[in-house]
């Protein structure tokens, strides 16, 4: 009778608990795109602001810029242009940004033309040069 009484109450707990191992399996935690369920980093941080509410890092859903965080204003031009394609920047901007690198600490890194891994990036923003893509908080491929 004992053992059927613990199966019971093992039941009733799981029913009881929601299932929250799906909740992010979309990866923005890892980016820091959506609000952390235990407050270990802000919306945001990483450049990816997709489910942000505006902050310090997002305005609108979009990334500030590296020299915009903490200001209410953003009519300050963007650093750099979207890709031409998935695989390509504009010949004008042919420095290839990657917001999403392997290691979190790191907000972006930027790949030029020549570079090892150049032909394998699919850039997420196009930058004219180097200083460009430094000041938008990227830093060179080590490649």
């Amino acid at each position: 009778m004992r053992l059927v009484q613990v199966a019971a109450l093992g039941l009733l707990f799981l029913v009881a608990v929601p299932d929250t191992s799906q909740g992010h399996r979309s990866g923005c935690q890892r980016w820091h795109s959506c609000p952390s369920d235990t407050g270990s980093y802000t919306c945001g941080d990483t450049g990816h602001c997709s489910g942000c509410s505006d902050n310090n890092y997002c305005q609108a859903g979009q990334p500030k810029g590296q020299g915009l965080q903490g200001r209410a204003d953003t009519t300050v031009a963007a650093i750099g242009v979207p890709p031409q394609s998935a695989w390509t920047c504009p010949l004008s901007h042919p420095i290839k940004g990657n917001f999403t690198p392997t290691d979190p600490r790191e907000l972006c890194i930027y790949h030029v033309p020549g570079g090892e891994y150049y032909g394998r990036t699919k850039p997420e923003r196009c930058y004219v040069s180097e200083p460009d893509a430094v000041r938008d908080g990227c830093r060179r491929s080590k490649r």
